[in-house]
């Protein structure tokens, strides 16, 4: 269903029925998130999204955002235990209306029937309902979802449900809260309509679910879907994502990009009057159809996956922050051992996030430019075309370089023929605050300590760090970065790389120009002096070999800390009581993708010191803070895989430890 070429989508703004089907999901949401409560644990009470008769059945194929909450006792319960071993968590539940799970629940649905119409009771919401609620917006027609207003609530594609305890009590309150309430069928399926304030809303009973629709019409499509083939549930990535999402959280949420892309290439297509003069190709080209071509390209479907899956738990453990996503593609080798480097790092390390590259994302890249170039009739050329006349070197330059970045099949494969490294980003967050306060400030509040960031590799050189180990820079990129002002020179180990930008020439001058003190402060204060630039030393950065390491610390010529640790001569993370106490609360996989730590209460607490001094309020507070933080000894997140059904799902998870 293409849109008009004649009209443009409106804004979303929906009538009463349609909010009353949003109320009590949102009115769910907003009561957990400001209690802070919900948590994983058991799901004996949640209904199983995939089966038969579960919300997946239901929804169309094209449906493409999907959102689930659950209020159950037990999971609150846990959730506040674990929350109880945080001292600032005394004030918060003080301001609860309850302090268990039961009494928390009853006071949300007591707040719920509140907000419906009917003489309902949250006592009768509470017999009638189980702990379990979800709304879709099923359908990516552009047109459906904004012309809202001229067609009510009836072309609006959004489905809800609710977790039914006892069917005679649901439709007590239904009967309560619609008027003009009729019975109908379709598909054999049975099914009533009722009105609020002339809205109509549509639902029917499947097992333990209340299925419910802004009017008949989306509900006997949500009927019809069931009845056939082409439901989420018989979409394989959808199913794996959301399972993995959705497995005993709380909160979910889960977005279907095939459908929004295909969404955004139909209405391309389907709008071929506005041009853009020259915003994809020459002037009077029609961009919105080589935006379509370009959406429905193999390269775009092979980068995004086709759902991802987002939850919000709090545990036993702590908080824990799920994603999952289909289709995974490639996560770096996972035995190249990012998290064995990270635990190489410093003892009071702040923050370290270690990753993997095998080589192949430059391809990747390549092959994603191949297919948009091709779709959308441009070249990086084409570039050139709207250069200011004091600048024209200056794109000269750009030109090239992308076009060796980005077509430039020997470097793909250089890349790819190298071996698979681990790198590893130490970050001092209290470093990099003082010195950015340092920078806008005066006098100095506090004098940072330590390379605000220091980078340290498995590769040979620095080259590595840009995932690019082996390739080697064309001739004409370096004569056309010189022809600008730009002379780049590395060193015959690879370990050192000078660059000088001539004052005289067009990235000079525009440097000189454009490059405010202030500017220069704050890049200064992040470890890039781009002052040095210009002058005859030039700019360099320099990395040493330490172990089987190359290590890089910014801003240059700054002391690094991982040299210390990585020959022996310092404790590792490994050995930090801090980092163990979270591995030992977490248990992350061995074999990741990408592993961050960040000393959480530590940081904040050197970042509280370098601001006490010019502060006597900060200095009062600190104690409370190191106080309500020392139950939490770190935080860690990671990448990996898992199988489901047989297939690879791709899956991050963040965890925030409450251990004490």
């Amino acid at each position: 269903m293409h849109p008009s070429p004649a009209r443009r989508p409106r804004l979303l703004s929906p009538s009463r029925s349609s909010r009353l089907l949003l109320a009590a999901l949102l009115l769910v949401v907003a009561a957990l998130v400001a209690a802070g409560c919900g948590g994983g644990g058991s799901d004996d009470t949640s209904s199983d999204v995939a089966s038969e008769d579960g919300p997946l059945a239901w929804l169309p194929a094209n449906s493409w955002a999907i959102a689930r909450v659950s209020i159950d006792p037990k999971q609150i319960d846990e959730s506040i235990d674990t929350l109880d071993r945080l001292p600032i968590w005394d004030l918060a539940s003080a301001a609860l209306p309850a302090k268990d799970g039961t009494g928390l629940r009853a006071a949300l649905l007591g707040q719920i029937a509140k907000e419906l119409p009917g003489k309902q009771t949250g006592g009768d919401l509470e017999d009638a309902f189980g702990n379990e609620a979800g709304v879709a917006i099923t359908s990516n027609d552009v047109n459906a979802l904004g012309n809202l207003s001229d067609g009510g609530s009836s072309n609006v594609p959004i489905a809800a449900w609710l977790q039914v305890d006892d069917e005679s009590a649901v439709d007590d309150v239904l009967d309560s809260v619609f008027t003009n309430v009729e019975t109908h069928s379709s598909k054999g399926v049975d099914y009533s309509t009722g009105t609020v304030d002339g809205d109509q809303v549509a639902w029917t009973t499947s097992g333990d679910l209340l299925l419910l629709a802004p009017g008949a019409k989306q509900l006997e499509r949500l009927i019809a879907t069931h009845d056939g083939d082409q439901s989420l549930a018989q979409d394989d990535d959808a199913r794996r994502a959301l399972d993995g999402a959705f497995d005993g959280a709380p909160i979910s949420i889960a977005v279907g990009t095939d459908a929004l892309i295909d969404a955004g290439a139909t209405f391309a297509e389907g709008d071929s009057s506005d041009s853009s003069d020259g915003a994809l190709g020459d002037d009077g080209s029609d961009t919105r159809a080589r935006l379509a071509r370009v959406l429905r390209t193999s390269s775009v479907d092979a980068i995004v996956p086709d759902w991802i899956g987002m939850s919000a738990t709090i545990d036993e453990t702590g908080l824990r922050l799920r994603t999952t996503w289909s289709n995974p593609r490639s996560l770096a080798t996972p035995d190249v051992g990012s998290r064995a480097l990270v635990e190489r790092m410093p003892a009071d390390t702040e923050v370290a996030s270690g990753t993997v590259n095998d080589g192949s994302a430059i391809e990747r890249v390549q092959d994603l430019w191949a297919d948009v170039s091709k779709e959308a009739d441009v070249e990086i050329a084409d570039l050139t075309e709207k250069c200011p006349a004091n600048a024209t070197k200056l794109c000269a330059a750009a030109v090239t370089t992308l076009e060796w970045i980005l077509e430039d099949d020997q470097l793909a494969q250089d890349a790819a023929d190298s071996d698979p490294t681990a790198t590893v980003v130490v970050q001092s967050l209290s470093g990099t605050v003082t010195r950015t306060i340092a920078s806008v400030t005066a006098p100095t509040p506090a004098t940072a300590k330590g390379p605000a960031i220091e980078v340290a590799t498995t590769g040979d050189n620095l080259s590595s760090l840009a995932g690019a180990q082996g390739a080697k820079v064309p001739t004409k990129v370096t004569a056309a970065l010189a022809a600008a002002g730009l002379t780049i020179t590395t060193s015959a180990d690879g370990l050192s790389v000078t660059a000088k930008v001539a004052p005289a020439s067009e990235l000079g001058r525009l440097l000189t120009a454009e490059l405010t003190p202030g500017d220069a402060a704050a890049l200064a204060a992040t470890g890039f002096d781009a002052l040095k630039l210009l002058t005859s030393s030039g700019l360099t950065l320099s990395a040493k070999r330490v172990d089987d390491l190359v290590v890089a610390t910014f801003p240059p010529g700054a002391t690094s800390t991982i040299a210390a640790a990585v020959a022996s001569k310092a404790d590792t993370l490994a050995d930090d009581d801090g980092y163990t106490d979270t591995v030992d609360a977490v248990d992350p996989p061995k074999e990741v993708g990408m592993y961050a730590w960040i000393d959480l209460p530590g940081a904040v607490d050197d970042i509280l010191t370098g601001l006490s001094g010019t502060s006597p309020a900060i200095k009062r507070i600190q104690p409370t803070v190191a106080n309500n933080l020392d139950p939490v000894p770190g935080a860690l997140g990671w990448t990996t895989r898992t199988k489901v059904d047989g297939e690879d799902l791709g899956v991050a998870e963040f965890v925030l430890p409450i251990v004490k």
